[in-house]
């Protein structure tokens, strides 16, 4: 291609959009830390304590966004990561969970979805399921549905 354009080798990618990439011979490391970093910035909590879980949630809006905010701090270099597989074969493995009336206000339930080919992440969904689950038994047996579809 170097013969066809001008173009000039600027070495291993290290940023795309707001996503730090960092490589080496084994693995490549996908992180939004400094789309973090900007958002606790903006929202004046640039020096909260870092936390990795979250406290309690409370009933006034502002101290559960602080929460998360602080939840957010405590994981804000954390990422997926892909590993360079030496063997051919790779396992497709899938997890999936829902709760049941996780919205009171429709009664509809949340279901999560998280897809691996080998050790990579692939793929991964949270959303509210489109009907109304009447035990924990179908909301799992919907879950287990849609995250087949998306595995598909």
């Amino acid at each position: 291609m170097q013969k066809l354009f001008s173009m000039s080798d600027l070495g291993l990618l290290t940023y795309y959009l707001v996503i730090k990439v960092k490589q080496n011979d084994d693995m490549i490391t996908l992180c939004q830390s400094s789309y973090v970093y900007k958002i606790l910035k903006l929202s004046g909590m640039a020096d909260c304590i870092a936390s990795r879980y979250m406290e309690a949630p409370t009933m006034q809006h502002m101290a559960a966004v602080k929460n998360i905010l602080r939840y957010v701090n405590g994981t804000a270099d954390f990422g997926c990561y892909y590993k360079r597989h030496i063997k051919p074969e790779l396992e497709l493995v899938g997890f999936s969970d829902s709760d049941l009336v996780g919205n009171l206000d429709d009664r509809k339930s949340t279901i999560g979805m998280v897809f691996f080919l080998g050790a990579s992440l692939i793929t991964w969904a949270s959303r509210k399921q489109k009907i109304v689950a009447f035990s924990s038994c179908e909301a799992e047996y919907i879950t287990a549905a849609t995250a087949a579809c998306q595995g598909m």
